[in-house]
């Protein structure tokens, strides 16, 4: 196993290598809240073959430049999670939308095996599905799941969908009958 290396080490190992430091201060700050080893994965492709154990860098890149890729990264993954975000909590609204409204059974026609194609898909049978989703609501703490416990209610669908997961939530979309 390596030994851990200082900051300052670390910068003398990226210099012997032959990365450029525009600002050493700014470097040192860098690396201290971001990991080296996080860093490594944005400066590896700048490195001349580090497969094989040949760690110099390309000429002219800079500790910048490579910091700079990796803000980026942040910026974009940070963009991504947040439309993912969204799109979760609408599909969870359509989905309940629509199943609450596909008959007169007071949205907990989810709960009915008959709601469900009754194929297999991936070695799941719907009745596994039904199982898993009940499992999921018993197991949820939520003070507004409570209520409809002590009621000793079913769960209507458009309160379900806020504690179930979302893979339960595609699975129970991709195998609904009433499309």
């Amino acid at each position: 196993m390596k030994s851990p290396i200082t900051i300052i080490e670390q910068l003398g190992q990226l210099k012997t290598r032959g990365l450029v430091f525009k600002d050493e201060a700014q470097a040192k700050d860098i690396l201290l809240q971001n990991n080296y080893y996080r860093l490594t994965g944005y400066w590896r492709k700048y490195q001349i073959d580090p497969d094989h154990k040949n760690d110099q860098f390309i000429c002219s890149i800079t500790f910048e430049d490579v910091v700079e890729i990796y803000e980026l990264d942040i910026a974009l993954r940070s963009l991504l999670l947040e439309g993912i975000g969204r799109f979760e909590v609408c599909f969870r609204s359509y989905l309940a939308y629509h199943i609450a409204h596909s008959t007169q059974d007071v949205g907990t026609i989810y709960l009915k095996l008959d709601s469900y194609d009754n194929r297999i898909f991936h070695k799941e049978k719907p009745e596994d599905l039904l199982k898993q989703i009940k499992e999921e609501l018993k197991r949820s703490k939520e003070k507004y799941i409570a209520h409809f416990k002590k009621l000793k209610e079913d769960l209507p669908i458009w309160v379900a969908v806020e504690v179930l997961s979302f893979n339960t939530i595609s699975r129970m979309f991709s195998r609904w009958k009433n499309k």
